[in-house]
């Protein structure tokens, strides 16, 4: 891939970064396994979601304004969201999460 490709591959990229605007529920076991739903805005095929450091599975873009993922098994907590669009613009919801 040459220089002007790669600048233009970037030009494409997002510059309205996601928002998160509600995480339902906002408490599951800490065994994971539960499905989260996060209503927001600007979300994009091919992004992530973490709470805490932990990646969640089965990412879904459902529209643009939600998504839903499956938690995976941590310790019991509270933990910050996460969700990254591709192109590294993301947004954070303190404490957004607990696993109990």
């Amino acid at each position: 891939m040459n220089q002007s490709s790669i600048l233009e591959r970037r030009r494409k990229l997002p510059t309205t970064p996601p928002r998160i605007d509600s995480v339902t529920p906002t408490r599951g076991p800490r065994w994971g396994g539960g499905e989260v739903t996060i209503d927001g805005a600007n979300f994009l095929p091919g992004l992530s979601i973490k709470i805490g450091g932990s990646y969640l599975s089965n990412v879904k873009v459902v529209s643009s304004t939600r998504i839903t993922a499956t938690t995976v098994r941590t310790s019991a907590g509270a933990y910050d969201l996460l969700v990254r669009n591709p192109g590294q613009m993301e947004a954070a919801l303190g404490r957004g999460y607990r696993y109990e």
